[in-house]
């Protein structure tokens, strides 16, 4: 008799969200979790359990489950609680450790967070680290979060929310020559004089098939990528940014935003403002970094 096959891993089910910012931004944030750049402890500390049950207010049926899940309150009591009962409920299984943030928020899907919580609290959540800085404390992360970063990009492109003319204008030509292999930009320049030879143009698409996002982002310092691609061309445009029109000084991030006109290199009069950094030069100064959620600690 054979042995039985070993079962199958699951497969994360399909986004229901639409297309755009609402499946761009539940596919990053569940994957900066499943990188474990981000942990579920930290989640809660963005969204506490008074936050979460309030913004299921709604949604007596999800509170019931995540309580039913977490306290062993059964469902048909779990529904009839209000969302402030359901949230003091929540926090008491969590400080008696009768359940565990991670456990809480994997009873959130990756399309409900995007459903229910905040967009712009949600990017905040993903920023906090402040991956753009090049700080050392995440020396030993390097690999997975350039891989997070190319993720997001990528996520970006597939969902139409910036295209490649986009990622080559934010990096700009300079610093790709200078940060690239030879021989990748061997192979390009090569590619340029053939397809000019037969009297065909060289495109952004073209150069990213040649030189696949992964080895670019291998190779592009994070600050460059985090500040000027991901920021600028990605997080200002869909809004997921604070609003400079809300901010004061008295802020608890020194009152200084992103500015979007500096941010894109490729903007009128901003032509020269993209510079080549090294992974520990951070390319902004310290408060602006930290109105990107990148002058706080994971």
């Amino acid at each position: 008799m054979s042995a039985p096959s070993p079962p199958q891993p699951s497969k994360t089910p399909e986004s229901q969200l639409s297309p755009g910012l609402p499946r761009f931004l539940a596919a990053v944030v569940e994957h900066s979790l499943q990188k474990k750049l981000r942990k579920a402890e930290d989640f809660l500390r963005h969204f506490s359990p008074r936050s979460i049950m309030r913004a299921l207010a709604q949604e007596p049926e999800r509170r019931g489950r995540i309580l039913e899940a977490t306290t062993g309150l059964r469902s048909r009591i779990a529904t009839k609680k209000s969302p402030d009962s359901s949230a003091e409920d929540l926090q008491i299984a969590l400080d008696e450790k009768i359940t565990t943030p991670a456990k809480v928020v994997a009873l959130l899907t990756p399309d409900d967070r995007v459903r229910f919580l905040d967009a712009q609290m949600l990017w905040a959540f993903v920023m906090e680290p402040g991956y753009a800085g090049g700080s050392p404390d995440h020396g030993d992360q390097i690999p997975e979060i350039r891989e997070h970063t190319t993720f997001i990009i990528e996520r970006a492109l597939f969902e139409g929310l910036i295209n490649h003319r986009d990622i080559v204008n934010a990096i700009s030509v300079n610093t790709l020559v200078d940060r690239l292999p030879r021989t990748e930009l061997a192979s390009v320049f090569e590619r340029v004089l053939e397809e000019g030879r037969d009297g065909l143009a060289f495109t952004d698409e073209l150069l990213f098939q040649m030189v696949p996002l992964p080895v670019i982002v291998a190779h592009v310092p994070l600050a460059t990528l985090w500040n000027w691609v991901v920021v600028a061309k990605i997080a200002v445009p869909l809004g997921l940014m604070p609003d400079p029109a809300t901010a004061t000084e008295s802020d608890d991030d020194g009152g200084a935003l992103f500015d979007e006109r500096e941010a894109h290199p490729d903007a009128s009069g901003a032509k020269d403002v993209t510079v080549i950094i090294d992974e520990n030069e951070p390319v902004i100064d310290g408060a602006a970094l930290r109105s990107m959620g990148g002058g706080r600690s994971a």
